[in-house]
């Protein structure tokens, strides 16, 4: 009886000192939650063993295991973090007339190279036509540093002829030599 008592107790103890060995993980919400709280798309944190990734399509931010990443990455759905450039904008929609501020940041790890000086971007309506180009001269080798951020201001006159950008669907765009191909889309819409 006594050394039945003996190993109770033992494994009391035992048990005891196993559920005082706590693992603390990073938990951080869903991407999605994470902005719509207030984070910059820029500033996402992934929970402890997801990585970052951001769609190849819009830049959006992922948060997926690693094997997850690979296939997304291999299939072209995702880009790595390290190599990618997302624009941001202060919403969706403008009025006619409205000045729209449009940031693009290298929210990657490495520096990309581009096909332009100064670097920048081009902003087209849905014909594939001109509206504004932010980008330097073609041609020549640009830089693009992790964490650096452009930012330009479009009044909505287009480059060709200064005239009003009509209403409709908009969209920026930069190509790296290097990096991905991300565009972000808005809309130009009439006064209330």
């Amino acid at each position: 009886m006594r050394t039945l008592l003996v190993v109770i107790a033992f494994l009391a103890i035992l048990a005891t000192s196993q559920l005082a060995t706590v693992y603390a993980i990073a938990y951080f919400p869903p991407p999605l939650k994470q902005i719509r709280s207030g984070t910059l798309q820029e500033n996402v944190t992934c929970t402890e063993g997801l990585e970052l990734v951001f769609k190849s399509t819009n830049g959006s931010p992922a948060c997926v295991k690693s094997e997850t990443a690979e296939e997304l990455i291999e299939r072209g759905w995702a880009n790595p973090e390290k190599n990618v450039v997302i624009f941001f904008m202060d919403k969706e929609e403008y009025e006619i007339g409205e000045e729209i501020a449009i940031t693009m940041k290298n929210v990657g790890t490495s520096t990309l190279h581009t096909g332009a000086v100064p670097v920048g971007f081009v902003i087209t309506n849905e014909k594939g036509e001109l509206g504004k180009n932010f980008s330097g001269h073609y041609e020549a080798v640009g830089s693009f540093q992790p964490g650096q951020k452009i930012t330009h201001t479009w009044d909505q006159k287009n480059e060709n002829d200064g005239s009003q950008a009509k209403p409709g669907t908009y969209k920026v765009s930069s190509a790296f030599f290097d990096g991905p191909h991300i565009e972000k889309f808005f809309k130009i819409v009439e006064s209330d």
